[in-house]
């Protein structure tokens, strides 16, 4: 007790020197283990970028190493098969293959060779003196392998060596040309004047007859390799190597390890990677052969490595890059700066705990007397105010306390004024607050375009109204027909207007107010609706649907024909099941839907239809006259009855695509040659009248009776060059009936709306003219056939 009561009586200048070290060195401690855990990542993510860095590196050089024989083979291949060098002339052929060797790198390709398919032998070499020599093997060595030194001119001059016996036929770089048209590679091999690891690099030539001429080869010594691999690993303090992936042989490194040993006899061993003490490099090896893992960390010697693994699969060579990088090239330096680190804070630490002694006793008697004067005033003196010395922060604080003791003052003296002011500014908020919450809430109920309740109300009101005494509960489920179609083709301003339109007949239909039971109508969907209405009979709900019916039948929004699919069914006893009844009246929905599917399609197409040609009575004749004369064409070609058929309809609503246009360009297209007439129209009112295909193909492949006839409205203004539109179709790719519609409607223009009339003569030259250009050949012979044959011409023409 007395320990508690001593504890009581501590100062607060001894308090807060206290948790002054307490604060600091557990900030110390924390930021110190931050900032070690900080550089510990960071070292991480430095040595990981280093790594991935490395393998970047390696894996471009490799390509660049590669891309070398590729890039000759390729640009060499099509002088020899196109014959700009004619192998058969031997001045040509040798100056041709030491000026291409004598082109590219010293160091990685030293030969460049063909083969010919009769086993002749031709190209250059580097000999062990980096010296290019001609190779000759043919009937005049007697299948030997000559050498010849060079001269100026790039021509053999002094013969050096014979090679002996040697068919290039047999190698295996020619056998895997041979069998694979793909430029690739050869088999590692050592070569027999190299001492060092080579590959070849093959691709067969043919002649234009597609015979075999030979194979040209490319064949490069991989000590470069190692070149590469030690000068990246020396700059960033790693490890790597390439090797064959299925063997494990090794193909370089960057440890100056030779990659294979001589044997007896002129023979020699691959070395393998086991075969290396590299046992770091060796797991990862395993580890991605076994698991498959492309980089991972790996502790050996109580050392962490990082290793990644990359395969190098490329024109027959299937390699694995292995690196590793030690952490320790990051880590050590880490944990030097730590302890250093670790002294500094120590010292900082010490210094000011010193500092913060000298200044607490120092600026504590101020506060002390701003205390005394802070319980004098809350004794009752209000009159008390503190004593100001000085500017620093104490002094502030003094002036705050002044000021505060003389607000308090004010106000207390003044304290039925505030409160009433008080009073005034809680009663506005309050009165602003009940209309932000109204509003709310009614934005949470309500759809927003229609006005109606949403699918949230409506599934509240199905659980409220779910009673006894609400009995019978009538549900009512709609589904707006047309709204896809007035969107897609009027627009979504329009189809807002038929949604709009249709909420307000379903409101007028049913009950709202206090003095009867409110139904409930909502929006549940894009285009659907439910109505739930109470004490409600079957009969008195399938009235009010017939009633809702008649009255969309009589609406018409834009050029589409307002119809609703509508289902209902009711509660007669509790025990019924609400959402059953909701899924129910759905069910009917959809069913009276599909029965009347083609009714109302029907309907919707007609409707366009008729809201054209009133629009338009040369539409209304155009579309007749293409119609009939469709037919006669169609029954020319010899089309079946269920194809007449086709064409018939088609025919007629060619142009219903252009409901879209505005009331004064369709007058004003009305009295043009639809194509020629085009050119007096400005581009924009061209572009839209061009759309007019477009609308046509969008509006027949919303229905199902009218999706066939899609392709050929859309089709209709194509011509047989390929210069009509939308889609710039030309000959065979234009639908039959398309053109047939197309000749029908031209030939439309040409009688009925021109100023002059035209013989027959001089309308068969004009379309005899368009043959081939805009209408199909064979179809204008038949096409005039018919036109003569209904003697839509003066009687004493041809």
């Amino acid at each position: 007790m007395e320990n508690l009561k001593n504890s009581k009586n501590i100062s607060i200048q001894t308090l807060i020197i206290i948790s002054f070290i307490i604060i600091i060195l557990t900030t110390s401690l924390l930021i110190g283990y931050i900032i070690f855990k900080g550089w510990l990542g960071l070292a991480d993510r430095s040595i990981k970028q280093t790594l991935s860095h490395v393998d970047k590196e390696i894996l471009s050089q490799v390509n660049q190493f590669i891309d070398i024989p590729i890039h000759l083979l390729e640009v060499n291949k099509e002088l020899i098969s196109q014959g700009v060098i004619d192998l058969n002339d031997q001045n040509q052929r040798e100056s041709f293959f030491t000026s291409v060797l004598a082109n590219h790198s010293q160091d990685i390709i030293y030969s460049f060779s063909f083969g010919s398919s009769n086993g002749n032998y031709y190209g250059a070499r580097r000999n062990l003196s980096n010296k290019i020599e001609i190779m000759r093997n043919n009937q005049a060595t007697a299948g030997h392998s000559w050498y010849y030194s060079v001269d100026n001119n790039f021509r053999a001059a002094k013969k050096t060596v014979d090679a002996g016996q040697f068919d290039p036929r047999t190698r295996a770089w020619y056998k895997r040309a041979i069998d694979n048209d793909q430029i690739g590679f050869s088999e590692i091999y050592k070569h027999f004047v190299m001492d060092d690891l080579t590959v070849s690099t093959s691709t067969a030539i043919y002649n234009k007859q597609g015979g075999l001429q030979g194979v040209l080869g490319a064949h490069i010594v991989l000590r470069e390799i190692n070149k590469m691999l030690k000068k990246i690993s020396d700059e960033e303090q790693t490890e790597t190597i390439i090797v064959e992936k299925n063997s494990g042989k090794l193909v370089g490194n960057s440890f100056n390890l030779v990659n294979f040993k001589n044997l007896n006899d002129n023979d020699f061993t691959r070395i393998n990677i086991k075969e290396i003490n590299k046992p770091i490099l060796t797991k990862a090896y395993s580890e991605y052969l076994t698991q498959n893992r492309p980089g991972f960390d790996y502790y050996f010697r109580n050392q962490k490595f990082y290793l990644s693994v990359i395969p190098f699969n490329r024109n027959g060579l299937d390699w694995l890059i292995i690196s590793s990088i030690p952490v320790s090239i990051f880590s050590n330096a880490i944990y030097h700066r730590m302890k250093l680190a670790g002294l500094l804070i120590l010292i900082s630490l010490l210094t000011s705990i010193t500092i913060y002694l000298y200044l607490t006793n120092r600026f504590l008697n101020p506060i002390n007397q701003l205390i005394e004067v802070t319980e004098d005033f809350s004794a009752g003196k209000l009159s008390q105010r503190a004593e100001i010395t000085g500017s620093d922060e104490i002094a502030r604080l003094a002036i705050s306390f002044n000021n505060m003791a003389a607000t308090i003052n004010n106000l207390i003296n003044n304290l039925e004024e505030k409160v009433a002011e008080r009073t005034v500014e809680l009663e506005q908020s309050n009165d602003a607050l009940k209309d932000n919450i109204e509003e709310i809430s009614y934005i949470s109920y309500h759809d927003s375009l229609t006005g109606l309740y949403n699918r949230k109300y409506f599934e509240k009101q199905l659980k409220e109204k779910d009673k006894q005494e609400n009995l019978p509960i009538a549900i009512i489920f709609a589904d707006l027909n047309g709204l896809k179609l007035t969107n897609d083709i009027f627009g979504h301003d329009a189809g807002d207007e038929l949604l709009i339109k249709a909420a307000q007949i379903l409101k007028n239909f049913c009950r709202s107010g206090n003095d009867r039971s409110e139904d409930i109508v909502a929006r549940v969907g894009g285009d659907e609706f439910a109505v739930l209405l109470t004490k409600t009979e079957l009969k008195v709900a399938n009235s009010i649907i017939d009633r809702i019916k008649k009255q969309f039948n009589q609406e018409k929004i834009r050029a589409v024909k307002a119809s609703i699919a509508m289902g209902c069914d009711v509660k007669d006893h509790i025990f019924q099941n609400l959402e059953r009844i909701m899924d129910n009246a759905e069910h009917e929905m959809y069913k009276n839907k599909t029965l009347n599917r083609k009714k109302v399609n029907h309907q919707m197409i007609e409707t366009i239809m008729d809201t054209l040609h009133n629009r338009s009575s040369r539409e209304r004749e155009h579309s007749l006259f293409v119609s009939q004369l469709a037919v006669r064409l169609g029954r020319k070609l010899g089309l079946n009855q269920g194809k007449l058929k086709q064409l018939k309809v088609a025919a007629f609503m060619h142009d219903i695509g252009k409901i879209v246009l505005k009331s004064d360009l369709l007058e004003k297209i009305s009295n043009l040659n639809e194509e020629k007439g085009l050119t007096f129209l400005s581009e924009e009112e061209k572009k839209s009248v061009e759309e007019h295909p477009v609308i046509g193909y969008r509006i027949l492949n919303l229905f199902d009776e009218t999706v066939e006839l899609a392709d050929i409205i859309l089709s209709h203004h194509e011509n047989w060059d390929g210069s009509g539109y939308p889609r710039g179709l030309k000959g065979g790719e234009i639908p039959v009936m398309a053109m047939v519609i197309k000749l029908a409607e031209n030939m439309n223009w040409t009688l009925n709306f021109t100023d002059e009339e035209k013989s027959y003569a001089e309308i068969a030259a004009e379309y005899k003219a368009d043959a081939g250009k805009r209408y199909d050949p064979e179809l204008v012979a038949i096409f005039l056939e018919v036109i003569k044959e209904a003697y839509f011409f003066k009687s004493n023409e041809e």
